[in-house]
Protein backbone atom coordinates (compact mmCIF):
# COMPACT_ATOMS: atom_id res chain seq x y z
CA UNK A 1 0.00 0.00 0.00
CA UNK A 2 2.83 2.44 0.77
CA UNK A 3 4.01 2.11 -2.80
CA UNK A 4 0.87 3.97 -3.92
CA UNK A 5 1.24 6.92 -1.56
CA UNK A 6 2.38 9.56 -4.06
CA UNK A 7 1.56 8.19 -7.49
CA UNK A 8 -1.60 7.74 -9.48
CA UNK A 9 -3.61 10.03 -7.21
CA UNK A 10 -5.24 13.08 -8.72
CA UNK A 11 -3.25 16.23 -7.96
CA UNK A 12 -5.80 18.72 -9.28
CA UNK A 13 -3.85 21.89 -8.53
CA UNK A 14 -0.77 20.57 -10.29
CA UNK A 15 -2.23 19.22 -13.53
CA UNK A 16 -5.87 20.21 -13.98
CA UNK A 17 -8.08 23.17 -13.38
CA UNK A 18 -10.82 21.21 -11.64
CA UNK A 19 -11.63 18.24 -13.85
CA UNK A 20 -10.11 14.79 -14.17
CA UNK A 21 -11.56 12.91 -17.12
CA UNK A 22 -10.15 9.62 -18.40
CA UNK A 23 -11.07 7.57 -21.47
CA UNK A 24 -12.50 4.11 -20.89
CA UNK A 25 -11.56 1.22 -23.14
CA UNK A 26 -11.69 -2.53 -22.57
CA UNK A 27 -11.19 -5.34 -25.06
CA UNK A 28 -12.02 -8.85 -23.81
CA UNK A 29 -11.30 -12.19 -25.48
CA UNK A 30 -12.60 -15.41 -23.91
CA UNK A 31 -11.13 -18.76 -24.93
CA UNK A 32 -12.45 -21.68 -22.92
CA UNK A 33 -11.39 -21.29 -19.28
CA UNK A 34 -9.16 -18.27 -20.09
CA UNK A 35 -10.08 -14.59 -20.37
CA UNK A 36 -7.72 -11.95 -21.78
CA UNK A 37 -8.27 -8.25 -21.07
CA UNK A 38 -6.60 -5.23 -22.69
CA UNK A 39 -7.24 -1.68 -21.48
CA UNK A 40 -9.26 -1.06 -18.33
CA UNK A 41 -8.79 -4.14 -16.15
CA UNK A 42 -11.11 -6.05 -13.88
CA UNK A 43 -9.20 -4.62 -10.94
CA UNK A 44 -9.66 -3.62 -7.33
CA UNK A 45 -11.66 -6.14 -5.32
CA UNK A 46 -11.87 -8.57 -8.26
CA UNK A 47 -8.20 -9.46 -7.71
CA UNK A 48 -9.18 -10.83 -4.27
CA UNK A 49 -5.96 -9.53 -2.71
CA UNK A 50 -5.84 -9.69 1.08
CA UNK A 51 -5.84 -6.43 3.04
CA UNK A 52 -2.08 -6.27 3.72
CA UNK A 53 -1.44 -6.37 -0.05
CA UNK A 54 -4.18 -4.02 -1.24
CA UNK A 55 -5.97 -1.12 0.45
CA UNK A 56 -9.65 -0.92 -0.67
CA UNK A 57 -9.54 2.90 -0.43
CA UNK A 58 -7.38 2.87 -3.57
CA UNK A 59 -10.63 2.43 -5.50
CA UNK A 60 -11.52 5.99 -4.49
CA UNK A 61 -8.11 7.67 -4.57
CA UNK A 62 -6.37 6.19 -7.63
CA UNK A 63 -7.14 5.96 -11.32
CA UNK A 64 -8.70 2.72 -12.64
CA UNK A 65 -6.20 -0.02 -13.42
CA UNK A 66 -5.10 -0.11 -17.06
CA UNK A 67 -2.89 -2.60 -18.86
CA UNK A 68 -3.16 -6.30 -19.64
CA UNK A 69 -4.78 -9.10 -17.68
CA UNK A 70 -5.17 -12.87 -17.94
CA UNK A 71 -7.77 -14.78 -15.93
CA UNK A 72 -8.16 -18.56 -15.83
CA UNK A 73 -10.86 -20.42 -13.92
CA UNK A 74 -11.24 -24.20 -13.72
CA UNK A 75 -12.98 -26.52 -11.29
CA UNK A 76 -9.93 -26.81 -9.04
CA UNK A 77 -7.85 -23.72 -9.85
CA UNK A 78 -8.34 -20.00 -10.34
CA UNK A 79 -5.70 -17.52 -11.52
CA UNK A 80 -5.58 -13.76 -12.14
CA UNK A 81 -2.41 -12.15 -13.53
CA UNK A 82 -2.12 -8.51 -14.58
CA UNK A 83 0.14 -5.54 -15.26
CA UNK A 84 -1.23 -2.13 -14.27
CA UNK A 85 0.57 0.79 -15.95
CA UNK A 86 0.11 3.60 -13.45
CA UNK A 87 2.39 6.41 -14.51
CA UNK A 88 4.03 7.06 -17.89
CA UNK A 89 6.74 9.69 -18.26
CA UNK A 90 7.96 11.93 -21.03
CA UNK A 91 11.26 13.77 -21.25
CA UNK A 92 11.67 16.41 -18.50
CA UNK A 93 8.77 15.04 -16.43
CA UNK A 94 9.24 15.47 -12.67
CA UNK A 95 7.79 12.15 -11.58
CA UNK A 96 8.73 8.52 -12.07
CA UNK A 97 7.37 5.88 -14.38
CA UNK A 98 5.42 3.36 -12.30
CA UNK A 99 3.66 0.06 -12.86
CA UNK A 100 2.47 -2.89 -10.81
CA UNK A 101 2.59 -6.56 -11.71
CA UNK A 102 0.32 -8.86 -9.75
CA UNK A 103 -0.85 -12.44 -9.61
CA UNK A 104 -3.37 -14.26 -7.46
CA UNK A 105 -4.03 -17.98 -7.51
CA UNK A 106 -6.53 -20.06 -5.60
CA UNK A 107 -6.36 -23.85 -5.36
CA UNK A 108 -9.65 -25.47 -4.32
CA UNK A 109 -8.87 -28.35 -1.97
CA UNK A 110 -12.48 -28.88 -0.97
CA UNK A 111 -15.43 -27.65 -3.00
CA UNK A 112 -18.84 -26.87 -1.45
CA UNK A 113 -20.89 -30.03 -1.42
CA UNK A 114 -23.93 -31.09 0.51
CA UNK A 115 -22.90 -29.36 3.74
CA UNK A 116 -21.52 -26.18 2.16
CA UNK A 117 -17.88 -26.38 3.30
CA UNK A 118 -14.97 -25.22 1.11
CA UNK A 119 -11.22 -25.13 1.74
CA UNK A 120 -8.86 -23.08 -0.46
CA UNK A 121 -5.15 -22.30 -0.67
CA UNK A 122 -4.69 -18.71 -1.92
CA UNK A 123 -1.29 -17.57 -3.28
CA UNK A 124 -0.75 -13.87 -3.99
CA UNK A 125 2.03 -11.62 -5.24
CA UNK A 126 2.47 -7.96 -6.17
CA UNK A 127 5.55 -6.19 -7.53
CA UNK A 128 5.65 -2.38 -7.74
CA UNK A 129 8.32 -0.76 -9.90
CA UNK A 130 9.35 2.86 -10.26
CA UNK A 131 11.98 4.39 -12.48
CA UNK A 132 12.12 4.79 -16.24
CA UNK A 133 14.78 5.46 -18.87
CA UNK A 134 13.90 9.17 -18.84
CA UNK A 135 13.65 9.50 -15.07
CA UNK A 136 15.00 12.94 -14.07
CA UNK A 137 14.26 12.59 -10.35
CA UNK A 138 16.91 11.76 -7.77
CA UNK A 139 14.97 8.79 -6.35
CA UNK A 140 16.55 6.10 -8.53
CA UNK A 141 15.02 2.77 -9.49
CA UNK A 142 12.75 1.27 -6.85
CA UNK A 143 11.26 -2.23 -6.89
CA UNK A 144 9.09 -3.63 -4.09
CA UNK A 145 7.80 -7.21 -3.91
CA UNK A 146 5.14 -8.64 -1.61
CA UNK A 147 3.73 -12.14 -1.48
CA UNK A 148 1.56 -14.41 0.64
CA UNK A 149 0.32 -17.97 0.97
CA UNK A 150 -2.62 -18.93 3.12
CA UNK A 151 -5.49 -21.20 3.98
CA UNK A 152 -9.16 -20.19 3.82
CA UNK A 153 -12.10 -22.12 5.27
CA UNK A 154 -15.62 -21.10 4.21
CA UNK A 155 -19.12 -22.28 5.18
CA UNK A 156 -22.18 -21.32 3.13
CA UNK A 157 -25.86 -21.51 4.06
CA UNK A 158 -29.08 -21.08 2.14
CA UNK A 159 -30.49 -18.55 4.58
CA UNK A 160 -32.12 -15.16 4.26
CA UNK A 161 -29.85 -13.15 6.57
CA UNK A 162 -26.59 -15.10 7.05
CA UNK A 163 -25.30 -16.46 3.74
CA UNK A 164 -21.69 -17.41 4.49
CA UNK A 165 -18.86 -17.23 7.04
CA UNK A 166 -15.14 -17.62 6.46
CA UNK A 167 -11.85 -17.57 8.35
CA UNK A 168 -8.36 -17.36 6.85
CA UNK A 169 -4.69 -17.28 7.85
CA UNK A 170 -1.83 -16.05 5.65
CA UNK A 171 1.96 -15.97 5.87
CA UNK A 172 3.46 -12.90 4.17
CA UNK A 173 6.88 -11.86 2.93
CA UNK A 174 8.28 -8.61 1.53
CA UNK A 175 11.45 -7.82 -0.39
CA UNK A 176 12.88 -4.49 -1.53
CA UNK A 177 14.96 -5.44 -4.56
CA UNK A 178 16.08 -1.88 -5.36
CA UNK A 179 15.67 1.62 -3.95
CA UNK A 180 15.20 3.12 -0.51
CA UNK A 181 11.44 3.59 -0.33
CA UNK A 182 11.32 1.34 2.74
CA UNK A 183 13.84 1.66 5.61
CA UNK A 184 14.33 -2.15 5.45
CA UNK A 185 14.87 -4.63 2.62
CA UNK A 186 13.02 -7.73 3.86
CA UNK A 187 10.12 -8.50 6.12
CA UNK A 188 7.65 -11.22 7.06
CA UNK A 189 4.48 -11.61 9.06
CA UNK A 190 1.18 -13.37 9.65
CA UNK A 191 -2.30 -12.07 8.94
CA UNK A 192 -5.62 -13.55 10.03
CA UNK A 193 -9.07 -12.50 8.92
CA UNK A 194 -12.74 -13.40 9.15
CA UNK A 195 -15.85 -12.35 7.25
CA UNK A 196 -19.63 -12.73 7.24
CA UNK A 197 -21.80 -12.43 4.12
CA UNK A 198 -25.20 -11.04 5.08
CA UNK A 199 -28.45 -9.92 3.52
CA UNK A 200 -28.33 -7.85 0.30
CA UNK A 201 -24.67 -8.71 -0.43
CA UNK A 202 -23.50 -6.95 2.75
CA UNK A 203 -20.08 -8.21 3.89
CA UNK A 204 -18.67 -7.62 7.39
CA UNK A 205 -14.92 -8.20 7.56
CA UNK A 206 -12.26 -8.04 10.27
CA UNK A 207 -8.53 -8.64 9.97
Amino acid sequence: NYAFHDIVTWKGGAYQGGAHVLPYFRAVVRMGAATFVLGDLYGGASHELILPLYKPENLLTTDPEKGFQTQISTQRWKMDAWIDWQSFIFEMDKHQEAFTVGMTQRVHLLRPRRYGWSLDVPLQMTVQHRGGEQDDTDLGVQTLSNGSIGLQLRKTWDRRVLNAAEVELHALGAYQQAGKLWPFNTGSGLWAGAALDLLHALRVRVG
